[in-house]
């Protein structure tokens, strides 16, 4: 079975302010790429091509339970990737990283691809402020 082919996406900026500046077959020509932006936020992801969910390699699942405060009240990795059988809400190649619902307790309950826990906090905390934003979160 042949392996995955690569590619490594070269970005700048941090969190919701990241940005991809470019595409290389090569690790070399990627740390070249980031290297030239003069931005010390520039980094190089590896990605697998044909990777069913477009997640990077380095990223896993994780599952934050956040109240309507912004208080994180459960944190941790899932122990799945792959084919893990999300919904249909949850496609990041469709823009959106995170399948998530309001749970009994009126916390948001969510799954999210990210590089570690904090990146998964932030990206949580920013669903959090824009469904308040939009009137989506439900009124008690």
């Amino acid at each position: 079975m042949n392996e995955p082919m690569k590619v490594y996406i070269v970005t700048e900026g941090c969190y919701s302010d990241c940005r991809n500046i470019g595409v290389f077959t090569t690790r070399e020509k990627a740390d070249a790429a980031a290297l030239a932006t003069n931005d010390s936020d520039a980094h190089v992801e590896e990605w697998l091509l044909d990777n069913l969910y477009g997640a990077p390699s380095h990223y896993s699942v994780f599952e934050i339970i956040m109240d309507r405060e912004g208080v994180t009240r459960s944190a941790k990795k899932k122990q799945y990737f792959g084919s893990w059988g999300l919904d249909e809400r949850f496609y990041p190649l469709s823009g959106c990283n995170v399948a998530y619902g309001i749970d009994v307790s009126g916390c948001l309950d969510c799954e999210v691809l990210a590089k570690d826990i904090a990146h998964a906090v932030k990206i949580v905390n920013e669903r959090r402020t824009r469904l308040i934003a939009e009137n989506k979160w439900g009124v008690k």
